[in-house]
């Protein structure tokens, strides 16, 4: 999981300067196919590890970081495109999603 991971952000980060639309939507596909690899994984690890009585709130957090901060993601990758700034806007939101694997690759994270 882990190179899965390091794989989606390397594609979010070349995005950007992907040469041509094949080559863009190979990159698509790349963090498409690794989302739902890495989404499974990592939602199964937090739901087992979770307690019982617990389980709907840590996932509805989940949820809210996942959903619900959506629209300020977007009103931020919007105002770093209006600055013109399309490379830097997929190499930092590539970085945002290699940062956690390779800062917990150790034991016991759902990727590592």
């Amino acid at each position: 999981m882990l190179t899965t991971a390091i794989g989606m952000g390397a594609a979010f980060g070349f995005l950007g300067i992907a040469p041509n639309l094949v080559v863009a939507c190979a990159m698509l596909a790349v963090i498409g196919i690794g989302a739902g690899l890495v989404n499974v994984h990592i939602f199964s690890w937090l739901q087992g590890r979770t307690a019982d009585d617990m389980r709907g709130r840590v996932m509805s957090m989940v949820m809210l970081g996942s959903i619900g901060l959506a629209p300020l993601s977007y009103g931020i990758a919007g105002a770093i495109v209006d600055l013109g700034a399309v490379p830097i806007m997929f190499a930092i939101a590539g970085g945002i999603v290699v940062a956690p694997p390779c800062w917990d690759s150790g034991g016991g994270s759902p990727v590592g």
